[in-house]
């Protein structure tokens, strides 16, 4: 296992709040600060082999081979995103769950280029107003090493989790009107969550040495829990 060798959490939102830390009372910060973000573009891949990917006949649930994926990337519109790492799996996969709204239209395709796996997934507005859900996209990873995990959304909530574990060396994700939660998922060498209106909820692993995370939200709350560090609030 890899690790940082300092210890650092840039947390930047209108309102945080801090489970099982230090500090136990709440701490302010103004709204609106902005935080450098670190895209996943700007960190060199390894290798350039093309991978063909290996589906399912059902166009709304894929299987790819990741042994050569070193970069996994999500882009959607708008969904409810479910990232699990699991460790009893062999291949990535994905699937679709639909919506209620009959108003939207959702594609989903995955693609397999120069050691990165992206799933991109698009939602098209039949009329202009809905009130119904957006559909479900649910990621399964195997637990590896890998180098970056991407995700960016721009509408619905966000969900990584892992039951043994999943860290890859960066963490990027961004939604624009997204509640953010991520469990026992972190970048060992960075984290970066951003939403620009919603809610981030990061539960830190226990037993890791060092880490470098930064939160940030335009309007919303930070919840952290499981650390015993000091928090530093920009």
């Amino acid at each position: 296992m890899r690790y940082t060798k300092f210890a650092c959490i840039l947390l930047s939102t209108a309102s945080i709040s801090l489970a099982g830390c230090a500090s136990d009372h709440a701490t302010t910060a103004a709204s609106n600060t902005s935080v450098t973000e670190v895209s996943s573009s700007a960190i060199s891949e390894k290798g350039s082999t093309a991978l063909s990917k290996v589906s399912t006949s059902n166009p709304k649930k894929k299987q790819f081979d990741v042994n050569q994926i070193h970069t996994i990337r999500i882009l959607s519109t708008a969904a409810h995103i479910t990232v699990i790492g699991d460790h009893q799996l062999s291949q990535a996969q994905y699937e679709l769950i639909d919506g209620t709204s009959r108003s939207m239209e959702t594609d989903v395709s995955g693609t397999i280029n120069d050691n990165t796996l992206t799933i991109k997934l698009h939602s098209k507005q039949k009329s202009f107003i809905n009130t119904n859900s957006p559909p479900s996209l649910i990621v399964r990873v195997p637990v590896k090493d890998y180098d970056t995990l991407e995700i960016n959304n721009d509408f619905g909530k966000l969900s990584l989790e892992s039951e043994s574990g999943l860290y890859p060396s960066h963490l990027v994700v961004n939604g624009s009107a997204s509640d953010i939660s991520s469990s026992n998922v972190m970048g060992m060498e960075s984290t970066k969550l951003h939403t620009e209106f919603g809610k981030i909820t990061f539960d830190l692993p226990e037993k890791l040495e060092s880490l470098a995370v930064e939160l940030s939200t335009n309007m919303g709350s930070l919840i952290m829990s499981s650390w015993t560090g000091q928090v530093h609030p920009i």
